[in-house]
């Protein structure tokens, strides 16, 4: 028959197994948690990279300098329609100058780098006053070629140049520097705490209550 203290020690081994199991199921529900709420969302480090890639940004921008217009193909799927030419406010070379300009200045670079808001507000002026004169002195070049056209291109000078104040903007302080950062430390310290595994208590070997070659 098992000793008291044999006894105690299998008791304490069942414990531990209870332990052990109740602590595997919080992991996988944790797991679980983590893979729904990453569902539908990129996980937080492609979600960084996501706001840093302006690419989107200029493209969007590339399709209203083209005027382009929201359609279906034939299997009903969105897709953007090209106007005559000749209706665009800008020709095919304005559209490469304007979408060069925008290259210059929508980067990463800049996103990640540190302004005061004077001199913010002063690149933006330098820009804007810039970027007029050229429009202006190149309008035929650019396609602004009736005056209907040119019209137009205030509007468009506008925009531009609110969407290079916005990339400025995000740089104030080094704001988009310190938020990049600080969530690249919080997706780290995340995925440490999921890879983490608490050390499971073990079981002693030896001595087996529902096994009598073990009673010794």
């Amino acid at each position: 028959m098992p000793t008291e203290a044999e006894f105690n020690q299998f008791m304490q081994d069942v414990h531990n197994q209870q332990t052990a199991d109740q602590i595997r199921m919080q992991q996988g529900q944790l797991s679980q948690a983590a893979t729904m709420f990453s569902q539908g969302n990129p996980p937080d480090e492609n979600l960084i990279r996501w706001q840093l890639d302006i690419k989107e940004e200029l493209r969007r921008i590339e399709r209203l300098l083209r005027e382009q217009i929201p359609g279906f193909d034939k299997d009903g799927n969105e897709i953007w329609l090209d106007i005559p030419i000749e209706e665009r406010t800008f020709s095919e070379y304005g559209i490469n100058k304007m979408m060069g300009i925008l290259n210059w200045y929508l980067t990463k670079n800049l996103l990640l780098s540190n302004y005061d808001p004077k001199e913010i507000e002063l690149r933006v002026y330098q820009i804007g006053h810039i970027l007029n004169n050229y429009i202006y002195n190149n309008y035929e070049d650019l396609g602004l070629d009736n005056l209907s056209k040119r019209k137009n291109y205030p509007l468009v000078l506008l925009n531009l140049v609110n969407s290079i104040e916005a990339a400025y903007k995000r740089a104030m302080f080094g704001e988009e520097r310190r938020l990049t950062k600080e969530s690249r430390i919080v997706t780290q310290n995340e995925q440490i705490g999921m890879n983490n595994r608490v050390n499971l208590p073990g079981q002693q070997r030896g001595f087996n209550l529902l096994n009598p070659r073990t009673w010794g």
